[in-house]
């Protein structure tokens, strides 16, 4: 009855057969506090193994929410209905569920059914940006498309063998525009609000070792929070960058890199504005670029810092 219930509930939201003074908020916190509930549900019955509830389960079927036919779809291959096998098999090709339905065969001692190129280590990384994208916390809904962007097994901080290391492309249709852009699995799973996609991909991958890196010895400090010693010192250090043709140089923070200091300054060169990153007499120069999501100043540190560590490491 619980289950009808909701089920009844998410299907009403699916047709738009909602009271109008529902707003899409409150739409979305609805399904939000269902869906977790639905899973448990088509879990316990699973698990009972009562054949009478096999005609709920197939109600779940008719939503069009992937996560929750997947849930059913297992639920009814654990009750040993043909159907629910057939289903997660062709779940596995949608890659916010894929790992799921990969998961639940593989209990079931039939992952053998899944065709092979959904199986892959690049696949299963596929499966596994698409369902953090999905995530309430990130996008809130599933991408359009996810593809292998680049592979490197390489040593990364933090990590004591070397780790597959997957650079995937991601893009939403919506309703302004295509927005896309390139995250990592492996090591860790994200992805940065900027576009990376014109960068090498050894600087994409340093863009995500600076943001993961930990260190006691890795530190900064924004600009305003620093003393008048520091302001001062930087004071005079600015007319060296000047002279290397720099202009409207900015202090935007101090970094502290294993004993160095580190100054990121924003500025202007040849016209071009963008985030130089002071090391000793080294400047190492990163340009804004022309898109819609260029780099600021914190992802040209952690490029920088990226740089240093993956170097460091391999």
């Amino acid at each position: 009855m619980l289950l009808a219930k909701f089920v009844g509930a998410l299907d009403r939201i699916e047709r738009a057969a909602v009271e109008p003074s529902q707003s899409p908020h409150e739409l979305r916190r609805m399904v939000s506090d269902a869906v977790p509930i639905v899973v448990a549900l088509c879990d316990a019955l699973a698990l009972i193994g009562d054949p009478a509830i096999v005609g709920k389960l197939r109600q779940v079927l008719a939503l069009g929410h992937r996560r929750l036919r997947t849930e059913a779809a297992a639920a009814l291959a654990r009750l040993g209905e043909e159907e629910g096998i057939e289903i997660l098999v062709g779940m596995a090709e949608e890659r916010v569920v894929r790992n799921r339905a990969i998961v639940y065969l593989e209990e079931l001692g039939l992952v053998e059914r899944v065709p092979e190129r959904f199986r892959t280590p690049a696949a299963r990384a596929e499966g596994t940006f698409a369902e953090w994208l999905a995530q309430p916390t990130q996008f809130g809904v599933a991408p359009h498309d996810v593809s292998l962007f680049d592979l490197c097994p390489q040593h990364w901080p933090g990590y004591a063998e070397s780790v597959d290391c997957y650079l995937l492309r991601y893009e939403f249709q919506l309703p302004h525009g295509p927005l896309s852009g390139v995250g990592i699995v492996g090591p860790v799973t994200h992805c940065l609000p900027v576009d990376l996609e014109d960068l090498p991909p050894a600087d994409i991958y340093a863009a995500y070792a600076g943001w993961h890196a930990e260190h006691d010895e890795i530190r900064e400090t924004d600009a305003a929070e620093l003393g008048e010693e520091e302001r001062a010192a930087f004071a005079r250090y600015a007319p060296n960058l000047e002279a290397l043709g720099f202009a409207d140089v900015s202090l935007v923070k101090l970094g502290r890199f294993f004993g160095q200091a580190i100054p990121v300054v924003t500025a202007v060169r040849g016209e071009v504005a963008g985030t130089a990153v002071v090391e000793g007499r080294e400047v190492h120069w990163f340009p804004r670029g022309v898109t819609r999501r260029p780099i600021g100043s914190q992802e040209a540190y952690y490029i920088f810092k990226g740089r240093k560590l993956l170097r460091a490491f391999n």
